[in-house]
């Protein structure tokens, strides 16, 4: 039972994160284009200088790639229009697909003793957590960017 336990978790985990990312990489652009959220000055400020997301984002991976994504956005250009309109577009994709792959790791709770649903709530957070800050960080700063060009 106890090996059963560990396969479930260790191919079941990353099964789902991967799921979720191919799933929607493949969901039509307009699910997430059509939404308009804007970040605070505050909430800008806290990535900015409370979590100092700048230091640390490029260390993430970038998963899109591993599902076959065709957006890097690592080579994205945000200096035409529709550079920051793709740009903004997958920071939302992606942004919704980590809070899905956060909120699926609950399925997790069904079999595991509690120590382990400690674990896997932990592995949830720290696989999905800090990307969903970056791609909220990334949609401020290029918020930022159009704000000053509008004003330029």
């Amino acid at each position: 039972m106890k090996l059963a336990i560990l396969f479930a978790n260790s191919i079941g985990f990353p099964l789902l994160q991967l799921s979720v990312a191919w799933i929607f990489v493949r969901l039509p652009d307009r699910w997430f284009a059509a939404r308009s959220e804007t970040t605070s000055r505050a909430e800008a400020r806290i990535y900015r200088t409370v979590l100092r997301v700048r230091a640390w984002k490029d260390l993430l991976p970038s998963g899109g790639r591993w599902v076959g994504s065709g957006y890097d956005p690592r080579a994205a250009s945000v200096h035409s229009a529709a550079g920051r309109r793709r740009f903004l577009l997958e920071t939302q994709r992606s942004e919704a697909a980590h809070w899905v792959s956060l909120s699926g790791t609950a399925i997790f709770l069904l079999w595991n003793p509690p120590w382990a649903c400690v674990v896997m709530l932990l592995a949830g957070v720290a696989c999905n957590v800090p990307c969903i800050v970056v791609q909220r960080y990334n949609r401020a700063a290029l918020q930022r960017r159009v704000s000053a060009n509008a004003r330029a």
